[in-house]
């Protein structure tokens, strides 16, 4: 039986206030990184994690210059279709948008988000099924083992008896691994007719994504 591999890549997100290198603190143009801050959606906290970084290579950080084009950033992030976007990708919302721009920007961001859990449910299901399939077929590679030792002239019959107490063993969770598998394809089924009707609906207001 052909064994599938999966290779599953795992993108690890560690907080840490060392955001910036000395050469980066010394060269910094405080209010370009308050703008590209304020334009991803970042809290405000990201500004104490650059402040606290470059105070421990010894430059002082520039509040004021950073704040202001920080706002500026925040007007362009704070538009309904980059709250769609950005909740589409992941992206949590921590109250960063002006008050007098909030509102439009949730509309996105809450369609954004039922793009994704429905995007998620998908994916996750599809993960859900290759590590299945993946576990049966290490399955069945130790059924055709232990069947090999069962049927082996040359076997002791303690051997013999061990190998049948771990075939009955195998063969059971197969069959559980067989039906987990089932249903996790019927359910990825009822995901994507979801997804596709998420995306009928969205796509009114939003465009194709």
């Amino acid at each position: 039986m052909r064994r599938i591999l999966i290779v599953l890549s795992l993108g690890v997100l560690a907080g840490s206030c060392e955001t910036m290198s000395a050469d980066e603190c010394r060269l910094a143009d405080w209010g370009s990184l308050g703008y590209r801050d304020g334009a991803a959606g970042s809290a405000v906290s990201r500004f104490t994690d650059r402040e606290k970084s470059c105070a421990k290579k010894g430059y002082a950080a520039q509040f004021d210059s950073y704040m202001k084009a920080r706002d500026d950033g925040l007007r362009s992030f704070c538009q309904p279709e980059r709250g769609f976007r950005a909740a589409m990708d992941g992206y949590q919302y921590a109250g960063v948008c002006p008050r007098e721009l909030e509102p439009d920007f949730m509309l996105g961001y809450s369609d954004g988000r039922i793009a994704y859990q429905a995007k998620q449910a998908v994916a996750d299901r599809q993960s859900e099924i290759n590590s299945l399939r993946w576990k049966i077929d290490d399955y069945e590679d130790k059924i055709v083992d232990k069947r090999a030792i069962v049927r082996d002239p040359k076997a002791t019959p303690e051997q013999k008896a061990e190998a049948q107490k771990k075939l009955d063993e195998l063969e059971y969770d197969r069959k559980s691994a067989n039906k987990d598998l089932r249903r996790a394809e019927d359910d990825l089924s009822w995901r994507e007719n979801d997804l596709s009707r998420v995306r009928d609906d969205l796509g009114l207001r939003w465009g194709a994504w």
